[in-house]
């Protein structure tokens, strides 16, 4: 198997814009026409329906896309934050999008009256309670609700309070499992959009509409582990009859930033590769290529390992034909990058509840490579095949990436 140097972006949980209004004093007019423009915001989210397939490429591209798994990856609020950049940053708009109870849009009204001409940020958080508040004393609500109010005006320090946002990881618990009383996977993502130049064109026109999708990704990398036996007659499996009681995927980062740090995506983000305009790619295939990781602490410099105890569900290693081949996870991580050239992410099992860990190859195929060092990125889903053979235990990684269907930006879900 090729390795292959680019990580896929499950891109489409949620895909969602927004942008500002503002007071017409506020505004400064182009022309004899309305400085404000009307933004529709387009959506993209999973559904049953969109599940596509696609075959597998000598470039190492996933055999076909998968939408949300369960509750944990659903929808269950959506925050969207415009601010107006110049000459200090400013709330121009914010709301929370209604949803219903699996997390989809229901007949929201993702229009907003923005200001024309200008470069907007804008700020989009889904399932915010499972975030750790990035300030004591407040709870994750209570810090994004102060910058609700048109008008708030938010100082470098709470900008880089947003910036510099991370969540670590508990010991051998999916990340964000263990905040908030039903917790679900955040999606964050910040854009800067320019919204539309008003030409000079007199009294009476339609107030123009400018229509555009953004995306959010999935805040944490995931993880599955497949088993499975090597039934070649000449060369025989292992260790017939013995038990997988434990699993574990070891070089981890043990923190992450909340939002994407420096990401870079293939197809670009936006068109140019400059901010201003979204890049919408029309099937929802895309790539992160590279990203910031937080520094690694003192102690954890090879890494954290997490590990899956299987005692209560062991699995026998003997052949499955092909056919169901035990699974155990998913578990949810920090994307991780290594930090020197020569270190990779592993895996190791552990057999009949010995004590003694196993190592299999380190994982090589689809693991992204950024600047010389393994990494693996936010938004993607690693099925990791352990297999059992006569040269012992190898593992490689299926890449499964998301892809998402569009939903109307006014009447909710578009289920065809």
């Amino acid at each position: 198997m090729i390795r292959n140097n680019l990580s896929y972006l499950l891109i489409a949980p949620l895909l969602l814009l927004a942008a500002a209004c503002v007071s017409e004093d506020e505004v400064r007019p182009i022309g004899n026409t309305s400085s404000e423009t009307t933004l529709r915001l387009k959506l993209c989210m999973d559904s049953e329906e969109a599940k596509t397939e696609t075959a597998r490429s000598d470039k190492g591209q996933p055999d076909d896309y998968e939408q949300a798994s369960g509750t944990f990856e659903q929808i269950a609020t959506l925050r969207v934050i415009i601010l107006h950049n110049s000459p200090i940053m400013e709330v121009e708009g914010a709301r929370m999008v209604a949803t219903a109870s699996d997390g989809t849009p229901i007949n929201d009204n993702l229009e907003f009256k923005v200001a024309s001409n200008e470069m907007k940020t804008i700020v989009l958080i889904a399932n915010e309670a499972s975030l750790p508040s990035p300030v004591p004393g407040k709870t994750t609500s209570q810090f994004l609700d102060q910058f609700s109010p048109k008008g708030t005006q938010v100082t470098q320090k709470q900008w880089q309070q947003f910036l510099n946002w991370q969540v670590t990881q508990s010991a051998n618990t999916s990340l964000f499992a263990n905040i908030g009383d039903s917790p679900r996977l955040p999606l964050t993502e910040i854009w800067n959009i320019n919204t539309l130049q008003l030409e000079e064109t007199g009294v009476g026109n339609d107030e123009p509409v400018q229509e555009t999708t953004l995306f959010l990704t999935r805040a944490a990398a995931k993880a599955t582990f497949i088993f499975d036996v090597d039934t070649d007659p000449a060369n025989p499996y292992i260790g017939s009859g013995v038990k997988v009681t434990g699993v574990r995927l070891k070089g981890l980062n043990t923190a992450e930033y909340v939002f994407p740090a420096n990401a870079a995506y293939s197809p670009a983000k936006y068109i140019g590769n400059q901010p201003g305009t979204p890049n919408e790619v029309a099937d929802g295939k895309r790539f992160i290529t590279s990203f910031d990781a937080v520094t690694r602490q003192p102690g954890y410099e090879e890494g954290s390992t997490f590990t899956i105890g299987m005692a209560s569900s062991p699995v026998e290693i003997k052949s499955y034909n092909g056919q169901n081949a035990p699974v155990r996870g998913p578990i949810y991580f920090p994307e991780s990058k290594m930090p020197a050239k020569d270190m990779q992410f592993t895996v190791e099992v552990e057999l009949d509840g010995n004590g003694n860990w196993l190592p299999a190859q380190p994982l090589t195929d689809n693991i992204l490579n950024t600047g010389g060092l393994d990494a693996i990125a936010r938004n993607t889903h690693l099925e990791i095949h352990i297999k059992f053979g006569a040269n012992g235990i190898s593992s490689e990684v299926t890449l499964v990436p998301y892809i998402g269907v569009n939903l109307d930006p006014i009447f909710g879900t578009d289920r065809e």
